[in-house]
C-alpha cells in the first residue's frame, strides 16, 4: 500500500524499528477521585459509573483508589476561562512502544500475515504488571493504563486513542486471560517504553 515491495521491508536490517506513539492530556492536581465520575462525567457515567469502574478494576487488577477524572471546574493552575474544555489539565504525556523486529516477524511481513503479526506481536509482550513501572514488553495501551493506574491520566482519555475497555474485556475473553495473569514471551525482543 506504500509502494514498497514486502521483499525489501523482510529484508533483515530494512526496518530497525517500529514504533508507535501517543500524547494524552495530563491530569491536574487538583483531578478528582474516579468514584466522582457519575456527577462529573458524561451523561452516559450516571447511571453506569459503577460498573465502569467494576470492568476497570477486574481488566487490570487496579487500586481504584489511585484512579482520577479530570476537574472540569478547575483551579487556578489549570483553568482556561476561554477553553473551558481544557480545565483539569496540565500538559500532555507519552504513551509509546517500540518493537525491534526479529526473523519471526520479517517472516510475517514477507508473507503478508496481517493476523499472524498481531498475534506475533502479543507474543512479544512482556509479563509485567499493569500498574509496574518498567515498560519493557508494554503496549502503548499498557503504558497508558500504567499512568492511569497513578492518577496521571483520566481513563476515559484511553479509550478514543486505542480501544474501549469493553473492546478490552472482549479481546481476553477467548484466550481465557484474566487480570494479574503472567505472559511468556516467545522471544522478547522489546525495547522499553516511556513511563514519564
Amino acid at each position: 500500500m506504500v509502494g514498497v515491495s514486502r521483499d525489501f521491508l523482510a529484508t533483515p536490517g530494512h526496518i530497525k524499528l517500529i514504533t508507535y506513539q501517543a500524547l494524552l492530556p495530563k491530569l491536574c492536581s487538583c483531578a478528582l477521585h474516579l468514584g466522582r465520575i457519575a456527577q462529573h462525567g458524561h451523561t452516559e457515567y450516571t447511571d453506569k459509573g459503577a460498573g465502569y469502574m467494576k470492568r476497570i478494576e477486574s481488566l487490570y487488577d487496579l487500586d481504584t483508589e489511585k484512579l482520577r477524572i479530570r476537574n472540569p471546574e478547575g483551579c487556578d493552575i489549570c483553568r482556561h476561562p476561554t477553553i473551558p474544555e481544557l480545565n483539569g489539565f496540565a500538559g500532555r504525556t507519552l504513551a509509546a512502544e517500540m518493537v525491534e523486529p526479529d526473523e519471526d516477524l520479517l517472516t510475517l511481513v514477507k508473507q503478508g500475515d496481517s493476523i499472524g503479526m498481531m498475534h506475533h506481536m502479543t507474543d512479544l509482550r512482556g509479563n509485567t504488571r499493569f500498574d509496574d513501572p518498567r515498560m519493557v514488553g508494554k503496549t502503548a495501551m499498557e503504558c497508558a493504563v500504567y499512568k492511569m493506574s497513578q492518577g496521571l491520566i483520566d481513563p476515559r482519555e484511553l479509550e478514543p486513542r486505542f480501544h474501549s475497555f469493553e473492546r478490552e474485556e472482549m479481546l481476553r475473553r477467548p484466550a481465557n486471560y484474566h487480570a494479574g495473569s503472567q505472559r511468556t514471551p516467545r522471544k522478547l525482543n522489546v525495547i522499553q517504553g516511556t513511563s514519564n
